[in-house]
C-alpha cells in the first residue's frame, strides 16, 4: 500500500512537471480562493470567537447594569456616563460602586475594574500619544497572567486613591519603543504628566480584556492626573469620588461550582442595598419618586466573560464587515473550485487512453481513483503554501478597515487548519469530478477510440453547468462592484458646503498635567500658525471634523417662539476664524468675532432653522436653550457636512468656548495656505514644537486626507469588490473558453460532416455562439439573484444606491457579455476552420 502511494506521488510529480501550465493555473487558482477564505476565517475566529489568552477564561463574568443612571446627585447635579471600547453605557460603574462591590464579592473569587484611556507617554522627549489601561490591583491576578519581564500590577499598587507609582508595559510597546531591553525595569515613564516606575512587561499577545484597542501601558486605577478638584462641567478620569461618574468596567471570576444565576441572586440584594442606603439619599430634591424607585431597584446583569468586554458598536461594525467579507470570500472560493473542476474535466479529455491502458493491464477502478487523488493532493500542497501569503495580505488589508478591531495579531492556528481542510476538499473536487468518466469506461472501447476521449452527455452537461456557475458568480461580483462604485461616486459628488482644499488640520492636546487648554495658549498658537508664510487663515474647533467622534454631541434644544418644541441638535466650540477658514457662506445675521467670547451668542446652520419651522432671517435674534445654556442666535450659515459625510445634515450650533479661560480637552486647528501641503505640514509641526514642546499632537494631516479616511470602509469595499470582480470575470472567461474549446474538439467529426454537407461557416459559428449564449443567460439570471442577496447584506455600507440597483446589474451584464463574447471568438473561429477531409479521414 505504502509503495503504491509513493509510486503514485512520483508519477504525479512527473505528470505535473510535464503539464506545468495546467498545474500552475490550478495551484494559483486554489491558492487565491483558499487564501482569501482563510483570512476571513482567521478574522472571524479572533474577533468573534476566540477567548481571552488568560487562565481559565470560561470562569470570567462581565457585570453590567442597564438601569437608569443619568439622574442628579446633590454633590454633582449632572451625571456622566462614559462608555468606551470595552462596552456601552450599561457596562460602566462609578469608582466608589466598584469598590463597594469588590468588598461584597461573596460569589466571586474576586472582582476587577479597568478602563482604556488616551495616554501621553514620555521618557524625556516630546510626549507621544498612545493607549493605556487603568487597572485595579486584582486585574492581573484574576486573569492568572505571568509577566514576560519583572512583575505585574497587584493589590499593593492600588491601595491609596490618587496615588500610583508603578506602570507595566505591553509586550508590543516594550519591543517597539525599548527594543526589548531587559534593563527597562526601574526606568521612569511619564504617563499624562505623572512619573511612574516601570516594574514589568505584560505577556506576549495580551492586549487587555477588550477587542478593538492595542494598549501600550497598564497603570493603577488609583492614579490621579490633577491635584485640583475638577470644575463643575469639566471632569477628567479617573474620578475616585463621584458616585454619578460612571466609567469603570467591571468583571469577576466565579468561585468553583457557582453558576451565573446563583451569583446574580447573591450579589443583587447587596447591590440594591448600596443603591438604597448610600446613593439614593444623594439624589437631588427635584427627582421624582418614580425615578427614585427606578434608580434604587436596578439589577446587575451577569454575562459570560470568556471573550472579554467589548463595545457592541465595535462588535456590530466588525460583524457587518465580516459578514460581507465572508460572502465575497465564499463567492471567490466557489468560483475557484468551479474553475479548477472545469480544468480537471478538460485535462481528463487527454487522459482517456492512459486510463484505458492502465485498466487493461489490471488496474482496478479504486486504484485509478487513488492515482488521480494523489495527483490532486500533490497539487494541493503548494496551493496551501501559496495561500498563506495571500491570507496575510488580505488580513492586513481587512484589519485597516474602520470599524474593524486593530489588535488582531495575524493568522491563527484555526485559520491554518482551515487552509488545510479547504485544500483537501478542493483536491477531492479536482480528483473526483473526472473520476467517473475516466474510470467507468470499458478499456476496449477506450482504446478503439484512440487517444481522443469522448465525454458522456452527463459529463458535458456538468461541464456546462460549471461554466454557468462561474458566469453567475462573476455576475454577482461584478454587480456588487458596480453598486459600490456608484456608492463611492455618490459620496465623491457630495457638496460638503465647505472648501477643504489646501487646508491642514492638527489636534493639540492640553499639557499632561492639565485638564484644559487655556485661551492664552490657543490665541498664541493661532497667531504663530497665522504667521507661517503663505497662511491666509487659521481656525479651531473642539470636536474634530470628518472623524468618527462626530460633530460634538446631540443635545435637546428649544428656540424662542418656535412651534416645533424640543429637537436634538449638535454643537461645537469654534473660534471666530473657523468659518472663514472653510469659506462657509453666511445666510443671515453676522459671523462670530473676537468680542463674542464675552457675549452669550451662537451661530446656527440653516437646517436648524428649518427644523424649528423658521427661516434664516426670522431665527436671528431669538434665544436658543440647550443644556445649561440660553444663548442668542447671532447668525445663520449654510449647511455643512462637518460630521459623518454619509449621514443627513443635522441641526448644528457653533459657539465660542464656554468661559473665556478654558477649552475642554484637545483643540483641533485648521490652517489654510497656498504653500505646498508637504511644506505646510512640516511648518505646522515645527511651530507647535516651538510654542510648547510638551504638548502632544495628533492627526496632523490635510483635511482632504481626513475626508478620504472617513470613507475608508466604502473605499476598501469598493476596491476589494473591483479586484474580486475582475478576477471572477477572468476565471469565468477562462472556464467558458475551456468548455467551448473542448466542445469544439469533441464535435470535430460532427462539424466536419456539416461542412461536407455544405453548411456555411456562419452557421457553424452561430452554433458555438448559441452554446455560449445558453450558459451565459442562465449564469446572468442566477448571478442577478445572488447579487441581490449580496446587495441587501451590504446595504448598510451603501450611500445613495440600492443593493439591487438595476443599472448596476445592466452594467455588469454588459461587461460580462463582452468578456464572454471575447472568450467565444477563438473556439468559434477554430470551429469554422475544421478541415472536413482530415477529420473524416481520421475517423
Amino acid at each position: 500500500m505504502i509503495s503504491n502511494v509513493l509510486a503514485d506521488i512520483r508519477y504525479a510529480a512527473r505528470a505535473i512537471l510535464s503539464h506545468i501550465g495546467y498545474a500552475g493555473i490550478v495551484v494559483l487558482t486554489l491558492a487565491l480562493g483558499i487564501g482569501v477564505t482563510v483570512a476571513i476565517v482567521s478574522l472571524t475566529e479572533q474577533i468573534l470567537l476566540r477567548p481571552l489568552p488568560v487562565t481559565d477564561p470560561d470562569g470570567l463574568v462581565n457585570l453590567s447594569d442597564p438601569g437608569p443612571k443619568n439622574v442628579g446627585m446633590t454633590s454633582f447635579p449632572l451625571a456622566a456616563t462614559r462608555p468606551s471600547v470595552s462596552g456601552g453605557p450599561e457596562t460602566v460603574f462609578s469608582y466608589p460602586m466598584f469598590r463597594d462591590l469588590e468588598r461584597e464579592q461573596a460569589p466571586f473569587v474576586g472582582l476587577a475594574g479597568h478602563r482604556f484611556f488616551e495616554a501621553t507617554l514620555s521618557t524625556g522627549e516630546q510626549p507621544r500619544l498612545a493607549t493605556g489601561v487603568f487597572v485595579s490591583g486584582s486585574y492581573f491576578p484574576l486573569l492568572g497572567l505571568q509577566p514576560a519581564l519583572g512583575r505585574l500590577l497587584g493589590p499593593e499598587d492600588d491601595r491609596v486613591d490618587g496615588l500610583a507609582e508603578s506602570v507595566v508595559l505591553s509586550h508590543a510597546y516594550w519591543q517597539s519603543e525599548f527594543e526589548g531591553d531587559p534593563e527597562v525595569l526601574g526606568r521612569t515613564l511619564v504617563v499624562n504628566g505623572v512619573p511612574l516606575t516601570i516594574v514589568g512587561v505584560a505577556p506576549r499577545g495580551f492586549n487587555g480584556t477588550a477587542v478593538g484597542a492595542r494598549p501600550s501601558v497598564f497603570v493603577p486605577i488609583t492614579i490621579s492626573f490633577s491635584s485640583d478638584e475638577p470644575r463643575p462641567f469639566v471632569s477628567v478620569l479617573p474620578n475616585h469620588q463621584r458616585r454619578n461618574e460612571y466609567w469603570v468596567h467591571v468583571f469577576g471570576r466565579l468561585k468553583p461550582g457557582v453558576s451565573l444565576e446563583q451569583a446574580a441572586a447573591a450579589l443583587n440584594p447587596l447591590y440594591r442595598a448600596i443603591l438604597s442606603e448610600v446613593e439614593t439619599p444623594l439624589l437631588t430634591a427635584n427627582i421624582g419618586e418614580q425615578e427614585r424607585d427606578a434608580f434604587r431597584t436596578r439589577s446587575l446583569v451577569l454575562e459570560p466573560g470568556a471573550r472579554g468586554q467589548t463595545s457592541s458598536q465595535i462588535l456590530d461594525s466588525a460583524r457587518d464587515n465580516l459578514e460581507l467579507m465572508t460572502a465575497v470570500a465564499g463567492v471567490v472560493l466557489l468560483l475557484c473550485c468551479a474553475n479548477v473542476a472545469g480544468l480537471a474535466l478538460l485535462r481528463a479529455g487527454t487522459r482517456g487512453r492512459e486510463m484505458a491502458v492502465r485498466a487493461s493491464i489490471g488496474a482496478t477502478r479504486a486504484r485509478l481513483a487513488s492515482l488521480l487523488l494523489v495527483e490532486s493532493l500533490v497539487l494541493a500542497l503548494p496551493a496551501v503554501l501559496l495561500s498563506l501569503p495571500v491570507a496575510i495580505v488580505t488580513l492586513r488589508a481587512a484589519s485597516r478597515v474602520p470599524g474593524m478591531p486593530q489588535n488582531v495579531p495575524g493568522l491563527s492556528a484555526v485559520a491554518a487548519l482551515a487552509a488545510i481542510g479547504i485544500a483537501l476538499v478542493s483536491a477531492l473536487i479536482v480528483a473526483l469530478v473526472p473520476v467517473r468518466g475516466l474510470t467507468g469506461r470499458e478499456p476496449g472501447r477506450a482504446l478503439q477510440a484512440g487517444t481522443r476521449y469522448t465525454a458522456t452527455k452527463g459529463v458535458a452537461r456538468f461541464r456546462a453547468a460549471l461554466a454557468a456557475v462561474q458566469i453567475a458568480l462573476s455576475m454577482a461580483l461584478l454587480s456588487l462592484m458596480f453598486v459600490f462604485t456608484q456608492s463611492l461616486a455618490n459620496i465623491a459628488r457630495l457638496d460638503l458646503g465647505a472648501d477643504i482644499d489646501s487646508v491642514v488640520m492638527v489636534s493639540v492636546l492640553p499639557p499632561p498635567t492639565e485638564l484644559t487648554t487655556d485661551s492664552t495658549f490657543r490665541i498664541r498658537l493661532e497667531e504663530e500658525l497665522a504667521a507661517i508664510p503663505g497662511v491666509s487663515s487659521v481656525g479651531a474647533s473642539m470636536a474634530p471634523l470628518l472623524s468618527p467622534e462626530g460633530w460634538g454631541s446631540a443635545i435637546e434644544a428649544t428656540v424662542e417662539g418656535a412651534q416645533a418644541g424640543v429637537l436634538p441638535v449638535f454643537y461645537n466650540y469654534v473660534t471666530p476664524d473657523f468659518l472663514r477658514t472653510f469659506g462657509v457662506r453666511l445666510l443671515a445675521g453676522r459671523e462670530l468675532d473676537d468680542t463674542d467670547i464675552q457675549r452669550p451668542v451662537v451661530i446656527v446652520n440653516q437646517r436648524l432653522a428649518e427644523r424649528f419651522g423658521l427661516t434664516a432671517d426670522s431665527i436671528v435674534g431669538r434665544s436658543i436653550t440647550f443644556g445649561f445654556y440660553t444663548l442668542e442666535v447671532a447668525g445663520v450659515v449654510s449647511d455643512v457636512r462637518f460630521g459623518d459625510v454619509t449621514s443627513d445634515i443635522e441641526p448644528q450650533i457653533l459657539m465660542p468656548p464656554p468661559d473665556m479661560t478654558i477649552w475642554v480637552g484637545p483643540a483641533t486647528f485648521y490652517i489654510r495656505s497656498t504653500r505646498p501641503l508637504e511644506e505646510l505640514v512640516a511648518a505646522v509641526r515645527e511651530t507647535i514644537a516651538r510654542v510648547d514642546p510638551t504638548r502632544p499632537i495628533a492627526n496632523l494631516r490635510t483635511v482632504e486626507r481626513q475626508l478620504r479616511e472617513s470613507i475608508a470602509t466604502e473605499r476598501f469595499v469598493a476596491g476589494v469588490s473591483m479586484a474580486f470582480a475582475a478576477l471572477a470575470t477572468a476565471l469565468a472567461a477562462l472556464g467558458l473558453y475551456g468548455v467551448l474549446a473542448y466542445s469544439v474538439a469533441q464535435r470535430a467529426r460532427e462539424i466536419g460532416l456539416r461542412f461536407a454537407l455544405g453548411a456555411p461557416v456562419a452557421r457553424i459559428r452561430r452554433m458555438v455562439l448559441r452554446q455560449m449564449a445558453g450558459m451565459a443567460v442562465i449564469g446572468v439570471v442566477l448571478g442577478a439573484i445572488a447579487a441581490s442577496i449580496l446587495g441587501r447584506a451590504a446595504s448598510t455600507l451603501l450611500f445613495g444606491v440600492e443593493g439591487s440597483d438595476p443599472l448596476a446589474f445592466a452594467a455588469a451584464a454588459a461587461v460580462l457579455a463582452a468578456v464572454m463574447l471575447g472568450a467565444t471568438l477563438v473556439p468559434a473561429r477554430r470551429a469554422s476552420r475544421v478541415d472536413p477531409m482530415k477529420v473524416l479521414r481520421h475517423e
